[in-house]
């Protein structure tokens, strides 16, 4: 069950909260009790701000002079290829950031098939094609493939596109191709793992400690090797 369905839990936390802080108003507490959070409103509400979001995006793209793309393509717990593509754009004189779409793939994820999930994509949304000024991408074969890798079709309907290489890839294959940065490295996925990966105890007892500090960041993500 998805965690946005757990919403007898966040009503108890709430309820919990206000008990604490507010002991003395108790109608507080009889309106948070008489809130509809059953799975499947809190479900409904959800997907709801969802297609929202995903239809403000969508007419603001439209709306926009011309966008660039970066695509990503992993495998989620289950194994099945997901693409995850980001775009930005350019509104009222101001430069927007968002997760466009993620697209399930599925059997094998060459660079012509990423290609046409992400071409029904654009059908579907009525997204045009010569505003596509560039996009970033892994190194991947599948992506980057001379003669048919993704890039390679995208620049046959957009002959103009600008291609790069993602710069958060490119800094992660210098850190592991220069010789200079592997002791570093070494060394960092060393701490990190004892800290983060091979106790949950270790794990709770750092991000207690990084929230008392009033840290920015209270986690530490897991070292993942991209190409």
């Amino acid at each position: 069950m998805a965690t946005y369905t757990q919403s007898e839990l966040i009503k108890m936390c709430m309820v919990s909260t206000v008990e604490t802080l507010l002991p003395n108003k108790p109608e507080i507490k009889a309106v948070i009790n008489n809130v509809p959070l059953s799975c499947m409103t809190t479900t409904q509400r959800v997907e709801i701000i969802g297609e929202d979001i995903s239809r403000s995006t969508l007419d603001e793209v439209k709306e926009s002079d011309c966008f660039s793309l970066a695509l990503d393509e992993t495998n989620d717990i289950n194994d099945t290829a997901q693409l995850a593509i980001f775009v930005r754009y350019s509104l009222k004189n101001k430069y927007h950031e968002r997760l466009l779409t993620v697209l399930s793939l599925k059997g094998r994820a060459t660079g012509s098939i990423i290609f046409e999930e992400f071409e029904k994509f654009m059908l579907d949304a009525s997204l045009p094609w010569d505003k596509i000024v560039g996009v970033a991408t892994d190194g991947a074969p599948a992506m980057v493939g001379k003669n048919s890798g993704f890039v390679k079709f995208l620049k046959d309907k957009c002959p103009n596109l600008l291609a790069c290489h993602c710069i958060i890839h490119e800094s992660v294959l210098c850190a592991k191709l220069n010789p200079a940065y592997a002791e570093l490295m070494t060394k960092s996925m060393k701490m990190i793992n004892f800290l983060r990966s091979q106790s949950g105890l270790r794990h709770r007892q750092l991000r207690q400690y990084l929230t008392e500090m009033d840290e920015q960041y209270i986690e530490l993500l897991t070292y993942n090797s991209v190409r």
